[in-house]
């Protein structure tokens, strides 16, 4: 970071743009290092040495589980090549652990039920304890799950998955999983709604298109897709760091720091270009988007170049010009002024729109 930074206070202020991408991808990148460090001690050699199960045990609990979803965000698709053992695998979670999809072991997990779901996707290098934390009593108001268990009676699923491994192939995965989550659930699912965090919507797109194109059951019964912060036709930081990486080549000194950018993970490079199908798109649905700006309004100078910091309102707005544009109803459009990308996982704001977005038909205020 001290070399970067006498590199662009060299260059000037024409290197802002650039410069705010490295701090952001550099700060991800050595505090995800030194997450993993703290959490493993001698590092992935030991790793490597330990027998599945000690492994499994040394990345349970929120912080580590932090770390594992920020490395497998940044490098993730390597990670399930070359180290299988600390790439997260797709799944459902309750209380920090995989839930089979079993009808018994969800009976367990979920013993309240219910025949409408609503499904959690998080973002690049997140899990599903990045939205925010669960209510410990009736008095607390918890995560977006917590609440719409609470006022409208909806049951919803945290999954975790592998964000550094391709948008389309985390569809595929996502597909097959709420395919076997339907059909596995105590009661019988009569309404599906999908809620994801900047990629976790991409990804969501991804696997309608695949449900919709294997003749899947779930598509039939999805009626409301929400994406929180989603970069439709793409994220300027993610293509802001291929730039970054052509800058940094042209010192020896910060050379290592670029190669360290070229290996991140196809999930990320994904983000570069948004979500560009049209194919498997489902007139019954309705798509909800929100999404924030870190000035005042979206003609704010800081929010016409960063958006929320990562995406613009116009991408997460799916007005794109390169993505496939989604078709919404203004009503269904919500943009907060004032917050950044990752306050979208928490927040009162979008907590109201999601009660008013998902409630039924004949309780939902238009």
């Amino acid at each position: 970071m001290g070399v970067a930074g006498r590199w662009f206070r060299g260059v000037g202020r024409a290197a802002t743009p650039v410069r705010l991408v490295h701090d952001s991808v550099a700060n991800a990148v050595y505090g995800s290092i030194a997450g993993a460090m703290r959490m493993g001690g001698r590092g992935a050699g030991l790793l490597a040495a330990m027998t599945p199960a000690a492994t499994s045990k040394l990345l349970a609990g929120p912080e580590a589980n932090a770390v594992l979803g920020a490395v497998n965000g940044l490098w993730g698709d390597h990670l399930a090549r070359r180290h299988p053992e600390l790439a997260i695998t797709m799944g459902v979670r309750s209380g920090g652990e995989d839930v089979p999809l079993e009808t018994v072991a969800l009976h367990e997990k979920f013993p309240a039920g219910g025949r409408r779901l609503a499904v959690f996707l998080h973002g690049l290098c997140e899990t599903e304890d990045s939205w925010g934390r669960p209510a410990e009593d009736d008095d607390t108001p918890g995560t977006y799950g917590d609440r719409l268990r609470r006022d409208l009676a909806m049951a919803p699923v945290f999954v975790r998955y592998n964000s550094g491994l391709p948008v389309p192939d985390n569809g595929e995965l996502l597909a097959q999983l709420l395919q076997d989550l339907v059909a596995a659930w105590p009661d019988r699912v009569t309404e599906l709604a999908l809620v994801g965090h900047s990629m976790g919507g991409l990804v969501m797109r991804a696997a309608t298109d695949v449900g919709v194109a294997r003749g899947m059951r779930w598509p039939g019964l999805l009626r409301h897709n929400v994406y929180l912060g989603t970069p439709h036709d793409g994220a300027p930081l993610a293509r802001g760091v291929a730039v970054l990486s052509r800058a940094l080549r042209r010192l020896p000194e910060t050379a290592a720091l670029a190669e360290v950018l070229d290996v991140r993970s196809a999930g990320i490079r994904d983000l570069e270009s948004g979500y560009a199908s049209e194919g498997g798109s489902l007139t019954e649905v309705r798509h909800h988007v929100i999404g924030a700006t870190l000035g005042g309004s979206r003609n704010d100078p800081l929010s016409r170049t960063f958006g929320d910091l990562l995406v613009t309102p116009d991408s997460a707005g799916g007005r794109g010009r390169n993505g496939a544009v989604l078709k919404i109803e203004d009503i269904d459009r919500r943009e907060l002024a004032g917050l950044s990308h990752f306050q979208l996982l928490d927040h009162p704001a979008v907590a109201d729109a999601l009660r008013d977005w998902l409630a039924p038909a004949k309780r939902r205020r238009r």
